[in-house]
């Protein structure tokens, strides 16, 4: 990945950080047998940039991330990206965290609703 020169290290190591928290979460999916299609990685990148709950260029976004709200946007997008139901029921007991809180998760300023798979 290139990054321009006017950019500050430190959104450098954000972006790169935010790489490897996917590649951890790929890793989780692999283990059993699934993969997560391109676009739906694309809108988790999109996610974890819009959602930091510090907003401090120094944190690393394992630390920055509320871990439910991240579930909880992954298993709603899921079936917008073609996965099927079945397989989210499997992401759902394999990633961390919870989805949610109480049925709801924050995705920016936004109140969103937990869609779980029928």
């Amino acid at each position: 990945m290139t990054y321009l020169h006017t950019q500050s290290t430190s959104v450098s190591a954000f972006s790169e950080a935010t790489h490897i928290l996917i590649e951890e979460y790929k890793s989780i999916v692999n283990r059993h047998s699934l993969s997560l299609p391109a676009s739906l990685l694309i809108e988790l990148q999109s996610f974890l940039q819009r959602n930091r709950i510090l907003k401090s260029k120094e944190v690393v976004p394992e630390e920055d991330i509320c871990p439910d709200c991240l579930k909880a946007h992954l298993i709603t997008h899921a079936p917008l990206h073609g996965v099927l139901s079945s397989n989210i029921k499997i992401l759902q007991k394999a990633l961390p965290g919870k989805s949610g809180h109480g049925g709801y998760y924050l995705d920016g300023e936004d109140l969103r609703v937990v869609k779980n798979p029928a």
